[in-house]
């Protein structure tokens, strides 16, 4: 199945990104991706831009060399209460939210503190997608979680990153007990390659792999049809 959407990618505004909103389009392109979302870190993550240049997301076309972009954010969980490094007044003139552990906003307080952060985290109404939910850094108690996802309307990111062999933020059984039980309880999940620098983008075949091992329903996953993952944002939380 092809993928024609990419969820996840950083710009040079992140402070340890790369490329440029432009090299980035101009690489989906060429990856034959359709649209992109720009999704640079929230203003916590050191080096990171602060809120007025996710309020003026307005200055750029919806379509750039042909790809279409969508104004979004990866923001970083601060405590188990479920608060994050942008506000809701910012966050409703984004179009894509995600929301992640990153080490530099959070320390690890294990399997209850985590759980908590993701279901409260879920329970926000800007926040469409959870990113790389594999890190053994992060433990959490992945029924509870998955079943919060289903309840809410909350997407789980397949991260091309974090899901490539080896990698040091791939708890690989967790994670596949974790798409296993997605799947399960139909949950949606989209693949994102989570790129800081344009060669990347549109990379998805370990997220490919990773969901063909996990048995994973064509349906389940957005990145295959731009429609109906328009259709899953449209219908919010």
């Amino acid at each position: 199945m092809d993928y024609v959407l990419d969820t996840h990618i950083h710009t040079i505004s992140s402070g340890h990104a790369y490329s440029t909103l432009t090299e980035n389009a101009a690489a989906a392109r060429e990856a034959g991706m359709r649209l992109i979302a720009i999704t640079d870190h929230g203003p916590m993550t050191p080096g990171s831009a602060n809120y007025l240049y996710f309020l003026n997301f307005k200055a750029v076309p919806r379509f750039v060399v042909g790809v279409e972009i969508l104004a979004g954010v990866e923001l970083s969980m601060l405590n188990d209460k479920g608060d994050l490094d942008l506000g809701n007044e910012v966050l409703r003139h984004l179009d894509l939210v995600i929301a992640s552990f990153h080490g530099v906003c959070m320390e690890p307080i294990g399997a209850d503190g985590h759980t908590r952060a993701l279901v409260n985290t879920m329970k926000n109404p800007y926040v469409r997608i959870i990113g790389h939910l594999c890190d053994p850094t992060y433990p959490f108690h992945v029924e509870e979680v998955v079943r919060a996802a289903k309840e809410t309307g909350t997407i789980i990111e397949l991260n091309n990153n974090c899901l490539k062999p080896g990698s040091r933020r791939l708890d690989r059984e967790a994670a596949l007990h974790m798409y296993r039980l997605c799947n399960e309880l139909n949950v949606h999940m989209v693949a994102a390659s989570d790129a800081h620098y344009h060669a990347g983008v549109g990379k998805l075949d370990h997220a490919k792999a990773f969901a063909d091992e996990a048995g994973i329903k064509e349906e389940l996953i957005l990145n295959t049809n731009l429609e109906r993952f328009k259709a899953v944002l449209k219908e919010g939380k």
